[in-house]
């Protein structure tokens, strides 16, 4: 007898350890369940409104930067941009008009008349191309674009007056130039301020901080004139080049992780349907060094149907929920949507549910996901 309950006491205890494993078992299965469904869920979340309030989020942390004298990061950038712009610029005007009326080799032998004349016409040319540059900037191509294509052909353009190449290397050179202004316009500063909100009482100070930057670049001339004369125009010309080239580098190297999506697109697009889809979506990839954005990685599982069972249950919550419309006004959309919205009412809705409170809760979510952004572009 003592054996036989022994014997069953065994069985009992064994069916208790498979009960407990058998039930953790479940819950186990049960949580990575749950936690598919929620994946899934973020990445319909993310389909709808995801996209943007990432790209929302990315761009306010960099522009919350204070690692650059209290500044953003990018607008350190900028500056040092505008620093080798200045400089540059200034040390190729500074012996331009003496190395025209050299002769040659060391010059190209123009009148003195004659070089006056062409300095004064390629002043003009370039302020008033810069007129053209800022719209392009503005309305075209937005600041990111306008600035890269400009630093790249002003950089060749200082190149070019680095080799003796004659009359022609300083028609291209001069060319290159004139191109470069078409799109810089005034597309740094613009581009700084875009940075700030109206009320950042930080937005005086970026551009006193740039405009003092960019003004040590007033020392190029006295640089320029004496290497000029130690080792001829051509090594001036080269030093504007070097100037140039690390200007550009820095802005190309710190173009994505600095910069987010801030000034990639024009305000008012020239052109309907002009994005910016490659820029954008590297944008949203490279997060800046010691930026903390709370974003939620979007894995990419396949879906069960029991999932999908679970997850028309939060679908039914958020979109098909009876909404309370006070003062009904009508809202005309095209024979096809609303048959579509007919068909996810009758299949999916439930009692009292119609198309105008299916319309009533996807508009209503989308003007909670982008009412910011609204008030913000109501502003530009």
């Amino acid at each position: 007898m003592l054996t036989i309950l022994g014997k069953f006491s065994k069985i009992q205890e064994r069916f208790k350890i498979k009960t407990s494993e058998y039930n953790h078992g479940k819950r186990r299965a049960a949580g990575k369940i749950g936690e598919n469904i929620n994946c899934f869920l973020l990445n319909e979340k993310y389909m709808l409104f995801g996209g943007k309030i990432k790209m929302n989020q990315y761009d306010e942390a960099l522009k919350k930067e204070t690692a650059f004298l209290g500044q953003p990061r990018g607008v350190g950038t900028l500056s040092f941009v505008q620093l080798c712009s200045s400089f540059s610029s200034y040390a190729m005007n500074a012996v331009m008009i003496y190395y025209l009326y050299a002769n040659a080799p060391a010059g190209l032998g123009f009148d003195k008349a004659d070089a006056a004349q062409l300095i004064s016409l390629y002043a003009t040319v370039v302020g008033m191309t810069t007129i053209i540059g800022s719209y392009v900037c503005d309305r075209i191509l937005g600041c990111r674009r306008s600035l890269l294509v400009a630093r790249v052909t002003g950089f060749i353009g200082y190149t070019l007056l680095a080799f003796p190449l004659g009359v022609v290397g300083y028609a291209a050179a001069m060319g290159c130039m004139v191109f470069s202004s078409l799109f810089a316009g005034r597309c740094i500063e613009t581009l700084i301020g875009k940075f700030y909100d109206e009320n950042d009482g930080r937005r005086d100070s970026a551009f006193t901080i740039s405009y003092v930057i960019s003004n040590i670049g007033a020392a190029a001339p006295a640089l320029a004139g004496v290497i000029a004369a130690k080792c001829g125009y051509h090594a001036a010309f080269a030093l504007s080049a070097v100037l140039s080239f690390l200007g550009t580098v820095a802005y190309i190297a710190t173009y994505k992780k600095f910069f987010g999506n801030i000034g990639l697109e024009p305000d008012e697009p020239g052109q309907p349907g002009n994005t910016v889809t490659e820029e954008t979506e590297t944008a949203m990839t490279d997060e800046p060094s010691g930026v903390v954005v709370e974003e939620a990685a979007i894995p990419q599982k396949r879906v069960s149907s029991k999932q999908r069972r679970l997850s028309l249950e939060d679908y039914r919550a958020t979109y098909l929920q009876v909404p309370k419309i006070i003062n009904r006004k009508p809202v005309f959309v095209s024979e096809t949507v609303r048959d579509e919205l007919d068909r996810v009412v009758r299949y999916l809705g439930g009692r009292g549910m119609s198309a105008s409170g299916l319309i009533e809760n996807l508009v209503r979510l989308h003007l909670d996901a982008y009412r910011d952004d609204i008030e913000q572009w109501r502003k530009l």
